[in-house]
């Protein structure tokens, strides 16, 4: 029930109870700002551009290995650099390049005759996607396109036909009259030849595609940037990779990834057959080299033991022979590493800088025996050198024929030097990220959405409770309670009936007497009632009142109409009148046609006022505002209004005026002297200060602030 509250100090500071109250206030606003954005962010996170995630687990083996059977891949500092050269070689220009040519991934195709933004997102719901682009069901795949350089500047149509295609340049000239599917057609575009084969095309005859091809290069940038290899296992024989690839397309990832793999495949194979040909060839050149050196020491030796049969080596030679022999050996076997690596490795690779300082490692302990062996003079110095010679030809034919089987034993197995196996899992988004849009998108929902109802109610402050518009106003005010909040499904039946009823279908009461016999809202206009009751007893003279509000919409035809109802009730004679004749809206309450004849008809004199007025009720008679007049504003200035209030007077106990608002017209100010009783109304949470301070000032200015008895405000949250 509404009460008068009594009057209170006023006060600028802004507590935590009212920052709370200005939320709850609002929380149809946060919650419709929260909705939307989720909508929003769903709508991006699901419909809008995806970004997939193909993953892929390479495993690649080689089985034929130069550097195994030379000795290398027990050295961990080698193993690591050579691990890093593959791992760069995977990701090399050659490498993508090659795999861009074979997924043509530079050239881009989209259709031209479609919905754009229905169209895309359509293709996204399409998981049938295979090689080429889909978009509405609309696809084509190209096998192959070569263009000029100077194509990538330009666009090309491809234009679906009976028999196959045609092909346009930018400016519609025909480059392809009859294109037949599978076949490879050649055609001039600038003077420079083009090469174009088409697998399929899916869409109906007259479908038009817009193909770009961008220069290969900028397509591999566009790649690195895309493309993520993590090594898990690497060494000269086995590598281990896990590979992902972004793309917008949700397969042609996985297609992208299968021609890398292969392009590395195909680098690594031809390398590796390359270096054992090449080693193979070394080697034989290097045996033939050594046996002819073999057959000249043999023989020198032959000679001289024939000249000096008696000549034999000391204990000391004979050891001092032994160890040079060793040294002799080893270099010459990095030597001939150092040939077979030369042409693989740049001249500062650590395998070559590593075999360089052993050679001269080796070289100055020669240099040391070399110098030991000079003490040795005359024949028996000749015999050294001379079995030096030949039993150094002899070990060192024996580890190089040894080598060169081994090389020639894997040139007959070329084709297995490499075997690859690939496991590619089902491409993901991985952006947007949905979960984190839609979270975001919530957060942010919630966080506008407070933010727009204290931007509101600190910038445009409205009233809430009685005690600010009594303390404003300075006059009594009474609190009527919200009656839609308890209204329920009724409201939503109320709201059908007036929006979906035919108007020549009658439909039920909107009064509160009739929806809320019990309601607080209806206890509150009768402590209005009473308050009336009370003033017309005391005084005498309050038979004609007028509610007056600030603005539209803040509930005064809905007061004026139930507070009539309520005193028809109590077996009063009352008289409402629709003053309102701007917006009139005291049909909506009883339920008669808007432009039927009414005060408008009553003061022009076109009729009188026995026929224009109607009773909806025992009791209750209404004056609706009638049907508009080019000079309808100015009647209510007329003396025929307050002829008409004197002579009603006599009739009707209760006389209701329903007003326009105050600060939309200025009929109300001539109502407000024609009243006995005025009671100005403002509305919880629409009614702003400044339009209460406006109206009241107004009404201050047009001198009939004596009329007002008190202040109502409407819709006030329990």
């Amino acid at each position: 029930m509404a009460n008068m509250e009594r009057h209170s100090t006023h006060s600028d500071e802004i507590d935590l109870g009212d920052l709370l109250r200005v939320l709850f206030r609002g929380w149809k606003t946060i919650a419709f700002v929260f909705v939307l954005f989720v909508i929003l962010g769903g709508a991006y996170a699901f419909l809008g551009p995806a970004t997939y995630e193909s993953r892929a687990f390479v495993s690649i083996k080689e089985n034929n290995s130069l550097l195994e059977r030379l000795g290398w891949v027990q050295d961990a500092s080698v193993l690591d650099v050579l691990a890093e050269e593959r791992l760069e070689l995977f990701g090399s220009n050659a490498v993508l390049l090659d795999a861009i040519e074979k997924t043509q991934a530079n050239t881009s195709i989209s259709t031209l005759n479609k919905i754009p933004l229905l169209g895309s997102m359509v293709a996204r719901f399409q998981d049938h996607l295979h090689e080429g682009l889909e978009q509405d069901g609309r696809r084509v795949v190209l096998r192959e396109l070569r263009l000029p350089f100077s194509a990538s500047k330009h666009f090309f149509i491809l234009e679906r036909t009976a028999d196959g295609y045609q092909l346009f340049a930018e400016d519609g000239s025909v480059l392809v009259p009859i294109g037949v599917l599978g076949q490879e057609i050649e055609f001039e575009f600038e003077g420079q030849p083009g090469r174009i084969i088409v697998d399929e095309i899916l869409g109906r005859v007259g479908t038009r595609f817009k193909i770009n091809q961008a220069p290969s290069f900028d397509t591999l940038a566009e790649l690195k940037d895309r493309l993520d290899i993590e090594p898990l296992t690497l060494n000269t024989t086995e590598q281990h990779y896990v590979v992902k690839l972004r793309s917008d397309e949700k397969f042609f990832g996985v297609l992208l990834l299968e021609a890398l793999v292969e392009s590395y495949v195909a680098v690594l194979q031809k390398d590796l057959q390359r270096m054992i040909v090449s080693a193979e060839q070394e080697l034989e050149s290097s045996l033939s080299t050594l046996q002819n050196n073999l057959l000249v020491a043999e023989q020198n030796l032959q000679f001289f033991k024939e000249q000096n049969p008696d000549i034999q080596l000391s204990a000391a030679s004979q050891n001092l022979l032994n160890n040079l022999l060793e040294v002799e050996i080893e270099r010459a076997q990095l030597e001939l590493q150092r040939n077979l690596l030369r042409p693989y490795f740049d001249f500062n690779h650590i395998v070559l800088e590593e075999l360089n300082n052993r050679l001269e490692q080796l070289r100055q302990r020669r240099d040391a025996f070399n110098d030991l062996m000079a003490a040795f003079t005359g024949a028996e110095n000749q015999l050294l050198r001379l079995q030096r010679d030949v039993l150094l030809a002899v070990q060192l034919e024996n580890v190089f024929s040894e080598l060169l089987s081994s090389q020639l034993a894997a040139s007959h197995d070329a084709q297995d030097y490499v075997h690859a196996a690939m496991t590619v899992s089902q491409p993901e988004v991985v952006s947007p990220k949905r979960p984190l849009v839609l979270a975001v998108s919530a957060l942010l929902g919630i966080m506008l959405g407070v933010f727009i109802v204290l931007i509101k109610a600190f910038w445009r402050p409205m009233l809430y409770r009685s005690s600010e518009l009594q303390e404003m106003s300075q006059l009594g005010t009474l609190a009527i309670p919200d009656a839609t909040k308890h209204r329920g499904c009724l409201s939503c039946l109320s709201w059908f009936r007036k929006k979906c009823v035919p108007k020549r279908q009658a439909v039920s009461s909107q009064l509160l007497i009739d929806w809320q016999p019990n309601g607080a809202a209806i206890e509150g206009l009768r402590t209005v009632r009473a308050v009336l009751d009370n003033a017309s007893e005391t005084s005498g003279q309050a038979s004609k009142m007028a509610f007056l509000g600030a603005t539209d919409g803040v509930g005064a035809t809905f007061i004026s109409a139930n507070i009539a109802s309520l005193f028809a009730l109590e077996g009063k004679r009352v008289l409402l009148v629709d003053a309102n004749l701007h917006a009139a809206k005291l049909h909506n309450y009883f339920n008669y046609e808007k432009e039927r004849s009414g005060l408008v008809q009553l003061l022009s004199g076109q009729l009188g006022l026995n026929e224009v007025l109607f009773e909806v009720r025992k009791g209750l008679s209404v004056l609706s505002a009638g049907q508009r007049l080019s000079d309808s504003n100015e009647l209510l200035l007329q003396p025929t209004f307050s002829a008409f209030l004197q002579q009603a007077e006599k009739d009707f106990d209760y006389i209701i005026i329903v007003a326009p608002a105050i600060l939309s017209a200025a009929d109300s100010l001539v109502i407000a002297r024609n009243v006995d009783v005025a009671y100005f109304v403002a509305r919880a949470g629409q009614t702003t200060r400044e339009e209460a301070e406006k109206a009241l000032e107004r009404l201050q200015v047009a001198g009939v602030t004596q009329h007002l008895s008190g202040a109502i405000l409407n819709r006030v949250d329990n």
